[in-house]
Order: structure tokens, then sequence, then C-alpha cells
């Protein structure tokens, strides 16, 4: 991956994957029935994290199945080159990801995609700040702004983010 934010320290930090978690736009929600509170309202560095988390177990609930930008982007893996989909084999696979807060998303538009140091396809980003139980933030990455949207809008795409 790319990183494009590191603490004080200098140790710790955030990392983009190279693409999209998926080769087309997702919903935020899961389904018809994904109109769920699901409490994942914090914004701010490592915020992606428990957001994503709390997203997966709301939508999930009840053992459904299904393809929304949370889970897409905590089930990626990629082998080392960072591209490629994970193998079956004994290759190395790096997992660990999850889908940016808005302010992660912002600060990867800043130093990835303003700065022409990773492409991404045209259009807007999904972040896990939730916004209502109908509406979710989006980042249009042609823009810069970031925007509410219906979680049921299925063309976000996911960029995977981790830390370390």
């Amino acid at each position: 991956g790319l990183v494009f934010q590191v603490d004080e320290s200098g140790q710790h930090g955030l990392i983009a994957a190279l693409k999209d978690a998926s080769d087309e736009g997702l919903a935020w929600r899961n389904g018809a029935a994904g109109n769920k509170t699901t409490n994942a309202r914090a914004d701010g560095i490592d915020a992606g994290e428990t957001n994503t988390r709390l997203i997966v177990a709301a939508q999930t609930i009840d053992n459904q199945k299904g393809q929304f930008a949370a889970l897409a982007a905590m089930t990626f893996k990629v082998a080392s080159d960072g591209l490629t989909p994970c193998a079956d084999d004994d290759t190395p696979c790096y997992g660990n990801w999850y889908l940016p807060s808005a302010h992660e998303l912002k600060l990867m538009h800043q130093a990835l995609y303003q700065s022409g140091l990773a492409s991404f396809e045209a259009g807007s980003y999904w972040s896990s700040t939730e916004s209502s139980v109908t509406t979710a933030f989006l980042l249009d990455f042609s823009t810069g702004k970031l925007v509410k949207s219906l979680k049921s809008t299925p063309s976000g795409r996911v960029r995977p983010i981790s830390r370390f």
C-alpha cells in the first residue's frame, strides 16, 4: 500500500490499498434490510476501523449474505505486490483493511489523489462515517467535497486502508 499519514512519533500511520476493493461501486448498506443505525459516527484518525466493525456487525446480524462497502473493505486481501488477489496457496497475503472514516478519506484524497501519487476511479468513495439511518458520507474525488448520500446508492467506490 501507500502511506498517506504518519503521526508525530513517525512510527504509526495510515496506509491506502493500491486498488479498490471492488471493480464496481457498492452500496454502503447490505441490501433492503440494511437501513439500520449502526452507530458508526466516529470521524477522525483510526475511527474508520471501529466504524467498519460496527457496520459489519449491524449489517450482518441476521446472518444475511451480501456485498456492501464495509464488508468489502474488511475482507479485502492482496498478495505482496499489493495488486494481485490472494491465491489459496502459501503465498503471503495482506489483510486487516477497513473502510476509512470521513476524515481519513479526506487525508487520503489530499495526500495521494491531489498529489498524483495514486490512481483512483472517477467518482465518489464511501467513508465509514454514518450520517443518519438512511445516509452516510461519500467523498467526491473530483471536487474533494464530502457529501451525504443514501446508503442504498450503489455507485460508491471502496478504497480500503490499514494502520501501522
